[in-house]
């Protein structure tokens, strides 16, 4: 008998650095009153500094995401007779869910009622304890029934023929391709600063709104349930867990010399 364990652990940080931000220039800036639809010249405005508005995306984490693999095995060689030997085994995997170290992600729960429509379900929660959070530390429970058997033989027909086959099942790795998902809702946001139109009765706003340096009035996080609401909210499904699963079969013979074992 041969047996063992196998322990994989994939992970993925994406740190950001929060840029300068966005400037927007117009030709309202520099444009007579009364007359901004026929002049004015957004260039002229970019010159003179007069912004017609500006943001900036605010980083409040890095992201990151953990995920794990767990498998045992266990095979043996069989033989049966001294023309037939089967090789049998049994491979388990155990994948757990995505997760952030420090819970740090957010996403849809379809049953969780939502506070900005009446309370019908389908609201954005969050990992961890807080009040709006779901109590727990990933999005899908661990999936236990990844059950990967094998068989192969190898059978002797003559003193110089040998016929071998397999068959097994195998499942694929719990990995998001890219990891391009969206689950950090709620911790980063946009500072946006709009800068008033040119005034009527003469004269021209300049850019007094502020910058994109100013402090967001909401800092993330933000655990707010609705702020998605008529947007999309990334959605976890729990089946995810259950990794593609892929059987393959392979068969062949070959000459050998005499007196050599079938199985080797």
């Amino acid at each position: 008998m041969r047996f063992g364990v196998e322990h994989r652990r994939y992970y993925i940080n994406s740190p950001f650095q929060d840029t300068p931000g966005s400037y927007t220039f117009n030709a309202d800036q520099t444009a007579l009153s009364n007359f901004q639809g026929n002049t004015g010249f957004a260039f002229a405005s970019f010159l003179l500094g007069s912004v017609r508005n500006a943001s900036v995306t605010i980083h409040g984490i890095t992201q990151g995401v953990r995920s794990r693999t767990t498998a045992l095995y266990a095979q043996d060689d069989w033989k049966v007779s001294n023309r037939l030997t089967l090789n049998l085994g049994l491979r388990w995997d155990i994948p757990t869910g995505y997760t952030n170290p420090n819970n740090f992600m957010s996403g849809l729960d379809p049953n969780a009622p939502n506070p900005g429509a009446d309370g019908y379900k389908g609201a954005m929660v969050f990992l961890g304890d807080c009040a709006q959070c779901n109590g727990k530390t990933r999005w899908a429970d661990i999936y236990y029934g990844e059950w990967a058997p094998r068989i192969g033989f190898a059978y002797s027909v003559t003193d110089k023929i040998v016929v071998r086959g397999g068959y097994g099942v195998n499942y694929a790795p719990p990995l998001l391709d890219g990891w391009g998902f969206g689950w950090f809702n709620g911790f980063d946001g946009d500072n946006f600063i709009a800068q008033k139109r040119g005034r009527s009765g003469g004269g021209q706003d300049r850019h007094t709104g502020g910058t994109p340096h100013t402090p967001s009035t909401r800092p993330p996080p933000n655990y707010d349930p609705t702020q998605l609401n008529g947007g999309s909210i990334p959605y976890y499904p729990p089946e995810t867990r259950k990794m593609p699963r892929r059987r393959t079969g392979i068969s062949g013979s070959r000459w050998r010399c005499p007196g050599r074992p079938a199985s080797r």
